[in-house]
């Protein structure tokens, strides 16, 4: 089924898209909910988990920053869907901030860290994006999740140094998990009338 939001993300994956299919008020909600649960549960979590992956991968700027990094991966654990707005935003800001803190002590960043940076922000903005007047997902939680993938992803480009592991990185979190989110939103079933 066609949405706003499986348009927003063939936008956002360049591909052509045209609303075409009439769909239900009932059907948008809840794809807004599967999307917004998808952005923190699997989008952000890999981001986090991958800031602790470059410790294991031993990178020296991660070993040398090792703790706090693990400090941030270990952030995952305490996402949770279910949370109200005003907690998930609250904790959201927590963990932009403890990304951000880190990055400003790994160096100066290059041309493909502030791509990444910009390129992992527009994932769930992309999600947010004409939805700041209704009630389809929050764009509160969207724009919340944005800086945290925004500094994550520019945090593991500074980090990553092996160009063949930074293009599977890349290819992966800005190409495939879009896409694997845009398969989920169109095997949905549409939602009975409310």
């Amino acid at each position: 089924m066609k949405t706003p939001l499986t348009d927003h993300l063939l936008e956002y994956l360049c591909e052509e898209y045209h609303l075409t299919v009439a769909y239900s008020l009932t059907t948008l909600m809840h794809e807004g909910q599967v999307a917004q649960e998808w952005l923190l549960t699997k989008y952000l979590a890999a981001w986090l988990n991958l800031i602790g992956g470059c410790v294991d991968a031993g990178y020296p700027l991660a070993l040398r920053h090792g703790r706090a990094l693990r400090a941030i991966q270990k952030l995952e654990l305490q996402i949770d869907a279910a949370r109200d707005v005003s907690d998930q935003v609250f904790f959201l800001r927590g963990v932009e901030d403890s990304i951000k803190g880190v990055a400003r002590f790994c160096g100066v960043p290059d041309e493909r860290s502030m791509q990444w940076g910009v390129w992992g922000r527009d994932v769930p903005i992309a999600m947010a994006y004409g939805f700041s007047e209704t009630e389809v997902l929050s764009p509160l939680i969207c724009e919340g999740i944005a800086p945290c993938c925004m500094y994550a992803a520019f945090l593991v480009s500074l980090v990553v140094t092996d160009e063949g592991t930074a293009e599977e990185i890349a290819d992966r979190m800005f190409e495939v998990m879009p896409r694997e989110l845009l398969d989920l939103l169109q095997r949905l079933p549409a939602a009975p009338e409310a």
